[in-house]
């Protein structure tokens, strides 16, 4: 008669239980991992290991935000918008950037600047950069840096 379930992670036992529910924690955000059962008697005997389960934990931690914002090169009707480098627990992929709430450009993770155009001199805009990770996680916006031309 089984009396119990031991857990395996990666071949390393993390728990058993008396349950056929067992709750798995302190995982790395997307990472792989493969669990397997075996069932135990009373007196200690073992049975063979289940198949393998294979999961994939998701990412579900967006990038720090943005800082710095900087305005440069100013015309009557564009200049550059800069910001320091944000960072991802996996993988950073670019940043989103809004003007007055609206999406206006993309850049890649390594490109912390771009050129804002078909601005009207005299105008004050307001702008956001918001950093994103490979699977869509996108950041909170720091700061709204306001530019008038």
């Amino acid at each position: 008669k089984v009396t119990g379930y031991n857990i395996y992670q990666d071949g390393t036992q993390i728990g058993k239980t008396a349950a056929t529910k067992y709750f798995v924690s302190k995982l790395e955000a997307h990472t792989k991992y493969s669990f397997t059962i075996t069932a135990y008697d009373a007196t200690g005997n073992e049975s063979k290991a289940s198949p393998a389960l294979k999961v994939t934990t998701l990412d579900t931690t967006p990038p720090t935000s943005p800082t710095g914002l900087t305005a440069d090169n100013k015309t009557s009707s564009s200049f550059d918008l800069s910001w320091n480098d944000s960072t991802d627990n996996v993988l950073l992929k670019g940043y989103h950037i809004y003007q007055d709430g609206t999406q206006i450009g993309t850049t890649d993770d390594v490109t912390t600047s771009y050129t804002v155009t078909g601005l009207t001199a005299s105008t004050t805009y307001s702008f956001i950069v918001k950093a994103y990770d490979e699977v869509g996680n996108e950041s909170t916006a720091k700061q709204n840096f306001r530019v008038k031309l």
